[in-house]
């Protein structure tokens, strides 16, 4: 019952129940501070799952988690289209990415780059949105082809990089 990593789980519920009681008595509204006190406890947890060996556990609290916290940003950026959005979005983002490098895992390295890549499309597209749509969608197609392009050229380190992150956990 000691090493029962599971039975965290209604511990966390307390934390994270009594976390939010002290948000909504300090009259707190923006649901990204309610995201990272439920993204810390899932990271957490997820580091003690990973420490448990239980796989499957393991990638649905990273997942959740990050989730959580990198989704409420994104969506609070895209919303309210204020430039600190994508700020908070990008050093949350590089913290999971630091935490995912450090645990080893691979589910916690990619997201954060993805939402990181759709938060810049996102703000590129508002910043871009007078501009005619053909010329934004010609640019886009360029850039794709450019980077498909290197992505051949490059294609021997591509493939060793993956060689080296087969190795890592889920």
């Amino acid at each position: 019952a000691r090493r029962n990593v599971w039975l965290g789980f209604p511990a966390n519920g307390l934390y994270l129940l009594s976390y939010f009681i002290i948000l909504i008595e300090l009259q707190v509204d923006q649901p990204q501070f309610f995201s990272m006190g439920a993204a810390a406890l899932g990271l957490l947890q997820h580091y003690l799952l990973t420490r448990a060996g239980s796989k499957t556990g393991t990638f649905i609290m990273g997942m959740l988690s990050q989730l959580t916290l990198l989704g409420t940003t994104y969506i609070q950026m895209a919303n309210t289209e204020q430039l600190i959005y994508f700020v908070v979005l990008f050093f949350q983002s590089i913290a999971v990415l630091f935490y995912g490098l450090v645990i080893r895992s691979r589910s916690l390295t990619f997201t954060p780059i993805a939402f990181v890549v759709l938060g810049v499309i996102t703000v590129l597209y508002t910043a871009l949105k007078g501009l005619n749509t053909v010329v934004l969608i010609g640019c886009t197609g360029m850039i794709l082809l450019t980077l498909g392009i290197l992505a051949v050229l490059m294609r021997e380190r591509i493939t060793k990089l993956g060689e080296r992150l087969s190795d890592w956990k889920a």
